[in-house]
């Protein structure tokens, strides 16, 4: 809902300078004529706090009752599978830029939907997604996962926030056709829409990263034997790993400027069934998702608990039992004793990581890391 925002999205109008719009164009079939992909994040710098009764309050920048959020993310993250003939990007095109938008979010989702006619009725369904708190605020949650790790870059002076590549690019808010065309290969681009844009790759990076803080995200297959194995270089005293680094001060605050997040998703899969239930699949024998979920347990759960990195020990704790990939949740409530920042911890992940009825973590872990495909592969 940022003035900043909503001109970066009005940039890709049809016939731009520095519109997207011809890189987009799907080919007849509906796969992407280019090989661009562009994926929205509506978060930003909203907040998510809990009242006191234990429900969850979302307070989004700009926008009453979080519609236009809760409509873009609905958009968004419930069409990951459109991602090849880039609906999303249309469809919020097409939404953001009425002349309503800020006071009336909702106001041309059914025309957009009619125009951009991908799935049946998804102006309808969108509309209901955006106005119903059950069925939005898991995408909600998705899209925080996604922004939560790139804090405290994001800010009302940056906003918005573009990556390209995997590194932040401030240029590209106003000059966003250029970056992109930037970050192909010159071989790449002549016969697209970027042959007029000569400058060189991109190889400097615009926005360094802050030199006062090390951000480590690790994408991966929790019971991939080179996820173990990665994840055991951390085991204290291994001249490898970063055991020391992430040992808690006196006062549970981190000795170290260090930020470490792991994203179980890696190579599974989330697929509806004819009922339209998703239906998870994860690799290496992760018989229902219960390693993948345990680990999405821990990770998205205590988004609090960063400072005294429980994420990481719990995680170290439970891939190192010789029984983890027979027995997942073998050592969750050993591990939670030993890594006591929270009372009863053990019981709670064990119950999170049985309950496929709740797969909310589970779609946050493949939010933050759809992004980065196709780069998890099996040799990875």
């Amino acid at each position: 809902m940022s003035d900043a925002a909503i001109n970066l999205i009005k940039l890709n109008v049809a016939g731009g300078p520095q519109s997207l719009y011809e890189l987009m164009v799907p080919k007849a079939e509906g796969e992407a004529s280019f090989g661009v992909e562009v994926d929205y994040i509506p978060w930003g710098t909203s907040t998510r706090e809990i009242n006191s009764d234990g429900t969850i309050k979302y307070t989004c920048t700009d926008d009453d009752k979080c519609l236009g959020t809760r409509l873009h993310a609905c958009i968004a993250r419930n069409h990951v599978s459109l991602y090849q003939n880039h609906h999303e990007f249309f469809m919020i095109y097409c939404t953001a830029t009425q002349t309503d938008w800020k006071t009336n979010p909702l106001g041309k989702v059914i025309e957009c939907g009619n125009r951009y006619p991908d799935i049946p009725d998804d102006g309808v369904g969108l509309e209901l997604c955006a106005n119903a708190n059950l069925q939005s605020d898991p995408y909600l949650e998705e899209v925080i996962a996604v922004t939560d790790t790139l804090y405290p870059e994001f800010s009302t002076s940056s906003n918005p926030l573009v990556i390209i590549n995997g590194r932040v690019n401030t240029n590209a808010i106003t000059n966003l056709k250029t970056e992109v065309c930037r970050a192909m290969p010159l071989d790449n681009r002549p016969g697209t829409p970027c042959s007029t844009i000569l400058d060189p790759p991109i190889t400097d990076v615009p926005t360094p990263v802050p030199s006062d803080t090390v951000k480590v995200q690790v994408y991966y297959s929790p019971l991939s034997q080179k996820s173990v194995d990665f994840i055991k270089l951390n085991t204290k005293d291994n001249n490898k790993g970063i055991y020391d680094l992430l040992t808690p001060g006196t006062h549970g605050n981190a000795k170290y400027n260090i930020e470490f997040d792991y994203i179980p998703w890696g190579r599974a899969t989330r697929v509806p069934d004819a009922q339209g239930k998703n239906v998870y699949t994860c690799p290496e024998g992760d018989t229902d998702c219960l390693g993948t979920r345990l680990h999405a347990c821990i990770a998205r759960n205590h988004v609090t608990q960063y400072e005294n990195h429980h994420e990481f020990f719990m995680v170290l704790c439970t891939a190192s039992g010789d029984n983890w990939k027979t027995n997942p949740l073998g050592d969750v409530i050993t591990c939670a004793r030993n890594v006591n920042d929270l009372l009863d911890d053990g019981p709670s992940l064990e119950m999170c990581a049985k309950n496929t009825n709740d797969n909310r973590y589970l779609d946050q872990t493949l939010a933050a890391t759809d992004i980065v495909y196709p780069a998890i592969t099996d040799s990875k």
